[in-house]
């Protein structure tokens, strides 16, 4: 997946030929110049004309001419002013649409060169922290970059706060991945070595490929390496790579008693055949912008053990496709590379998880098309504005509304200019405590005071993109639309689908999110254009929460719903009325507010459940029950994908639901939770026993948790909305 920070430059090609000067430092072999050499063959594969300009050649020089791209050295004689003078010259003779420069000396001089008023468009990319100087030069010429190129959210936000703010239209985070190709063979043979362990029971090979400096953290490797060799743990230490650091490095090889296993491999020619090589890769750093050499253990299936720090938690999640671990921590680097040395298979499912990963997310091509995109609008002086309106046709706090109010709050963070129409208090509130300036408007008159004010928010803020949520605001909002583009000013609506509901509502709008593929199909199913319709499940802002909760009893149930219909509190608490003798000692916390409310406390409140039901009406502070709950119960008749469960997940908490709507596509029965069929009162009754045996509650217990790190991805749903966004902006400028 591209991660877009700033303007999302989108999967659009280009049908115009354009001629692209990429300026480097050297063509010698490193992260960015792999990612330049890989741009210069997709980019002349697509039609267009591409020459590069480095003041000093190398390897990367030759490959580039074998390929047929222009090569123009510049030199490194009198302070680089000679090469300036024929970097000035290469442009004004070719006259390129674009240039993209990469590393600080040669930004320093693409800045100087494509600064005049007439001068092509200057993309930069910061693939790094670089040194001082190049700091204190990026503070004063940031500004003359036209647009910022970082490889993760770390690097972007950190320059942002120490270095430039970064306009909101002027830079992207397009993570450089790793080219995705055939595993080898011996990947699926473990006999032949690969992630399962080396050939004729060798001992399995670890290793780490990174330049030989202090910032790699290569002696946390070597001091872990250390004290597995003294637990008489199998295993050979390869390290790839040159620097300053070999001399130090060999003396702690020594020191540790690791020369007979350790090999220095100094330059690594063929970097996937190293990689090949290993059964273990290892990437210790203590700072690290993004970590491509990650990426690319992990598109070979190598398993990946790395630490925590810069940009690699955005590559890597811990326990999922790799593992992480602190920075200079050489006991619990040695913890985490113990059990995996000495298992071949758990090797083997770990690197096929971060392939798949990489496959999914990371795939290099994903970002030359990015940078394709970019490229041509940027000559084409069309970078859209990023202004979006949050339509939401509710004053309350359920689960639509928070998806609305987390994507505003994350776009808000991104950079996008981000304003809000809403139906009330308190929602009004949260909006405008999160900074996305907004008006509330009744909803009475069938939605006419709605319309109205929202038709005035958007002439006020002039955004020509609008996030709708729920039924009426996703059918006023494109009625204003329509009524805005008869007028010559064009809106464009996109509308999340949050339930099971009527295709009527959102036919006019321009775009869909479906928050579940059983929305999706409902939708489908009711005529909507399939292209119409993006499949983006629900996720949420937060991590995972280690608790440590006793089983019961007594057994405390909640239902954290809406006291809707549709909700099904009526039935659930008649079932556990009918069932209580069966049920071990257990009490319902029914968390939320709505039109059943004083129904249901008419029905329950002086019944055999009085004495163990409490109804705690809407809060805002669900995170001070959750601690408390050992299930939650969600008995609907009708969902698209409920929050409430996945939050209940985040805290290890188990899940008795109905097997309606998309529950299914995050409650999977007998692994994290149990599914019921809707009103069937002894089914559900069933399952709450089950669940609350001790060892299969913990069971259930562990599995929410683990589903809940494997599906939740809050950044790549965002990353997902926003590529929708600008291609609709896209659209809307090109009309």
């Amino acid at each position: 997946m591209v991660r877009v920070g700033g303007a999302n430059p989108g999967p659009v090609p280009s049908a115009i030929r354009m001629k692209i000067l990429q300026a480097i430092n050297a063509l010698t072999w490193g992260g960015a110049q792999t990612l330049l050499l890989d741009l210069c063959r997709f980019l002349a594969a697509q039609g267009h004309e591409v020459r590069v300009a480095a003041f000093r050649d190398g390897p990367v020089g030759e490959a580039l001419r074998r390929h047929g791209h222009g090569v123009e050295i510049l030199g490194e004689v009198c302070f680089d002013l000679v090469a300036f003078a024929r970097l000035r010259r290469l442009v004004a003779v070719w006259q390129p649409d674009v240039v993209h420069s990469h590393l600080g000396r040669a930004t320093f001089w693409a800045r100087l060169v494509t600064g005049r008023p007439a001068g092509p468009p200057l993309v930069t990319s910061v693939h790094g922290f670089e040194a001082d100087g190049f700091h204190r030069l990026e503070r004063r010429m940031a500004c003359h970059s036209g647009h910022l190129v970082f490889p993760s959210r770390f690097l972007a936000g950190w320059y942002a706060e120490h270095l430039h703010p970064l306009p909101a239209h002027r830079w992207s985070v397009i993570p450089p991945g790793a080219a995705i190709q055939p595993l080898p063979p011996a990947w699926e043979h473990p006999a032949g070595g690969g992630p399962a362990g080396g050939p004729g029971g060798s001992p399995p090979v670890m290793g780490a490929l990174a330049r030989l400096h202090p910032v790699k953290g290569l002696d946390t490797l070597i001091a872990a390496a250390g004290l597995l060799h003294q637990e008489g743990l199998p295993f050979r230490l390869v390290i790839g790579g040159d620097g300053r650091e070999l001399a130090r490095l060999r003396g702690l090889i020594e020191r540790h008693h690791l020369a007979h296993r350790t090999t220095l491999g100094g330059p690594v020619a063929t970097r996937a055949s190293f990689l090949e090589s290993l059964d273990l890769f290892v990437a210790p750093s203590r700072e690290e912008a993004f970590g491509i050499s990650i990426c690319e253990a992990m598109e070979r299936g190598v398993p990946v053990v790395a630490t925590a720090v810069g940009g690699i938690p955005e590559i890597v999640r811990d326990g999922v496709d790799g593992r992480l671990v602190p920075p200079d921590d050489p006991p619990a680097l040695a913890a985490a590379l113990r059990p995996l040395l000495q298992d071949g298979e758990s090797r083997r499912r770990a690197g096929a998880a971060g392939r798949l990963r990489v496959e999914s997310v990371f795939p290099r091509e994903r970002a030359l098309e990015a940078h394709l995109a970019l490229y041509s609008r940027l000559a084409a002086g069309s970078l859209p504005p990023r202004r979006l309106h949050l339509a939401i046709s509710s004053p309350e706090l359920g689960g639509g509304e928070r998806v609305a109010l987390a994507v505003g709050e994350a776009l808000h963070r991104r950079g996008w200019t981000v304003t809000s129409t809403c139906g009330g208090e308190p929602l009004a509130g949260r909006l405008r405590a999160a900074g996305l300036a907004g008006r509330a408007a009744s909803l009475k008159a069938g939605g006419l005071f709605f319309a109205l004010r929202l038709w005035s928010d958007l002439r006020r803020t002039g955004a020509g993109l609008v996030s709708a949520h729920l039924n009426r605001a996703a059918l006023v909002a494109a009625l204003v639309a329509r009524l805005e583009g008869a007028l010559g000013r064009d809106r464009q609506v996109v509308a999340h689908v949050h339930g099971l509901n009527r295709a009527v509502y959102y036919r006019s709008c321009r775009h869909l999110v479906a928050v579940s593929a059983a929305v999706r199909d409902h939708l489908l199913a009711q005529g909507v254009p399939a292209g119409q319709v993006t499949l983006l499940p629900n996720c949420i802002p937060a991590p995972a929460m280690a608790r440590e909760r006793a089983p019961g009893p007594p057994w405390t149930i909640g239902i954290v719903a809406k006291l809707h219909v549709n909700k099904g509190h009526l039935w659930a608490l008649e079932a556990l009325e009918q069932g209580r003798d069966r049920l071990p000692e257990f009490r319902v916390w029914i968390l939320g507010d709505g039109p059943e409310r004083q129904s249901l406390e008419n029905r329950f409140g002086s019944g055999p459940l009085a004495s163990r039901l409490t109804f705690w009406g809407f809060r805002d502070d669900l995170d001070r029950f959750y601690p408390d709950l050992h299930l939650v119960l969600l008995p609907s008749h009708g969902e698209g994908i409920p929050l409430s469960l996945l939050e209940a997940m985040r805290w290890g908490i188990p899940c008795v639901a109905t097997r309606v709507g998309g529950i299914p596509e995050i409650v999977t029965d007998g692994a994290n939770g149990l599914l019921v069929e809707p009103g069937r009162p002894q089914a559900l009754v069933e399952a709450i026993v089950r669940a609350t045996t001790p060892g299969e509650w913990s069971r259930l217990a562990a599995g929410a948790r683990a589903h809940f790190a494997a599906v939740n991805r809050f950044g790549e749903m965002i990353d997902r909305f926003e590529a929708i966004l600008q291609t609709l902006a896209t659209e809307e400028r090109k009309g």
